[in-house]
C-alpha cells in the first residue's frame, strides 16, 4: 500500500507499507526490490517468445496486431480490419508452434466474407501540416479537405486571426458554441487570436469594410463585368480591398469573387510572397466566407 497523504505520526505521504507477519510496516528495500524485480521478470518473460518470434520471421515477414484499432502493423504495409469485424475475431491464446512438427498457426473462430469490391476505399493521405496558404487555397477552390475541423482549430495558433473558418465548420458539421468551446479549450491558442475568433462567431466582430470611394468604384466594375481581370499585384490588392465590402445582397457573384481570389492568390505565388498582398488576400477571402458559409453555420 502507498500512502497518499499524512495521517498522524503513523503514516507518511510516500510511504509503501507491507503486511509482514502479525504486523504492518513500511517495506525494507530489500523486499521492495524483489517485488520490483519479480515483476521486471514476469513482463520480461511474456514478451521475449514475441521478440524471439519476430527475429526468426525478420521484420519485413512479420506484422504487429493492434488490437486496440484493428491496424495489423509493420513496415510499409499495413492491414486494416473493419471495426465491426473486430469483436467477431478471437485469437488463440495457447497453441503449437513448433516448426518441427507443424507450422505456426493462428485461428480465428467466426466467418470470414470476402468484402464486397465498392467497399474498398483506396489509400488516401491526409496532410500533416495545415499552413494559412493551404487554409486560403482550399476555402476559395471550395476543396473538400480531410478533417476539416483541424484547419478551423489551425487558425488560432497562426500570426493573425483573419482567415476564412466557416467554410471548414460547415464541412465539419459543426455549430459556432462547439466551435468556441473548442478554442477556450485549447491552451495552445495565441490569446489574441482565440479572442477575436470568438468574437467573430458570436456575432460581434465583422470584416466587413464600408465601400466607397475608388473602392466602390472597383467593386462596381467587379459585378457589372462579368470577365473582370487581374492584370497585377496593384490590381490585385484593389480587389482584395474592394471585395470586404460585399453583402450577402451580393451572393449571386459569389462565384466570380472565388475565381478574383483564386487569381489573386496565382499572382501573390508569383510575386515571391508579397506580403501585403496576401494580407489582401486574407481580409477578402474572411469576409467572403463570413457572408457565404456564416450563415450555414447555426449559433447552438
Amino acid at each position: 500500500m502507498i500512502a497518499s497523504k499524512n495521517h498522524g505520526e503513523a503514516v507518511a505521504e510516500g510511504a509503501i507499507y507491507f503486511r509482514y507477519v502479525a504486523e504492518t510496516k513500511a517495506i525494507s528495500y530489500a523486499d521492495l526490490r524483489a517485488i520490483l524485480d519479480e515483476r521486471d521478470l514476469r513482463s520480461r518473460e511474456a514478451i521475449l517468445p514475441m521478440i524471439q518470434r519476430l527475429v526468426e520471421l525478420g521484420p519485413s515477414n512479420a506484422l504487429v496486431a493492434n488490437l486496440a484499432d484493428g491496424q495489423l502493423e509493420g513496415g510499409k504495409r499495413p492491414i486494416l480490419i473493419d471495426p465491426a469485424s473486430l469483436e467477431q475475431i478471437k485469437f488463440i491464446k495457447e497453441g503449437e508452434f513448433d516448426e518441427v512438427i507443424g507450422t505456426p498457426t493462428l485461428k480465428v473462430i467466426g466467418d470470414a466474407q470476402v468484402a464486397p469490391a465498392g467497399s474498398v476505399l483506396p489509400i488516401r493521405t491526409v496532410r500533416e501540416e495545415i499552413t494559412i496558404e493551404a487554409i486560403l487555397r482550399n476555402f476559395i477552390g471550395r476543396n473538400s479537405v480531410e478533417q476539416p475541423f483541424a484547419y478551423f482549430r489551425q487558425v488560432s495558433h497562426e500570426a493573425g486571426w483573419v482567415s476564412p473558418i466557416f467554410y471548414y465548420l460547415h464541412l465539419a458539421g459543426k455549430t459556432r458554441k462547439e466551435a468556441a468551446s473548442t478554442l477556450r479549450a485549447n491552451k495552445n491558442a495565441k490569446p489574441k487570436c482565440r479572442a477575436e475568433l470568438i468574437k467573430l462567431l458570436n456575432g460581434k466582430r465583422s470584416l466587413y469594410a464600408k465601400l466607397g470611394g475608388n473602392r466602390l468604384t472597383t467593386f462596381n466594375r467587379i459585378v457589372t463585368k462579368a470577365n473582370f481581370e487581374v492584370s497585377d499585384l496593384r490590381q490585385a490588392k484593389a480587389i482584395c480591398s474592394a471585395l470586404t465590402g460585399m453583402t450577402t445582397a451580393d451572393a449571386g457573384c459569389f462565384d466570380q469573387f472565388h475565381l478574383l481570389l483564386s487569381h489573386c492568390l496565382k499572382l501573390w505565388e508569383a510575386s515571391e510572397g508579397d506580403r501585403d498582398l496576401l494580407s489582401c488576400i486574407r481580409r477578402a477571402a474572411s469576409r467572403l466566407d463570413e457572408v457565404e458559409y456564416g450563415p450555414q453555420v447555426p449559433s447552438g
